[in-house]
């Protein structure tokens, strides 16, 4: 369904050692990342008790905007600081929210 909210969450499992240097370019490709029309959030997370695997949580305004971020100029530079760091491919997910919410209030 066009033009509705998504999510995308991707996960990734780097090399062992490679976990800091893994950080290092999201953390540099974070300004061109969070400038992309339509992202709306974007988490990382890093699993408990594997330290090699982390996933990628972000809210988009619609699959066009999602679309649109995957050909960015800037994803080719990310791209290949990042590809030769996995350990396994990455798995990808693209969701829609279905109308059954709960959030805890501040």
């Amino acid at each position: 369904m066009a033009g509705e909210p998504i999510t995308v969450v991707a996960q990734f499992t780097v090399k062992a050692g490679a976990e800091e240097q893994f950080l290092d370019v999201i953390r540099a490709h974070m300004p061109y990342n969070i400038e992309d029309p339509g992202l709306e959030r974007f988490y990382v997370h890093r699993d408990t008790e594997d330290p090699r695997r982390f996933l990628f949580y972000e809210d988009w305004a619609d699959r066009a905007s999602f679309d649109a971020s995957m050909t960015a100029p800037w994803r080719e530079s990310y791209m290949a600081a990042v590809q030769d760091l996995w350990d396994a491919p990455r798995i990808v997910g693209v969701w829609q929210q279905v109308p059954i919410r709960w959030e805890r209030s501040a």
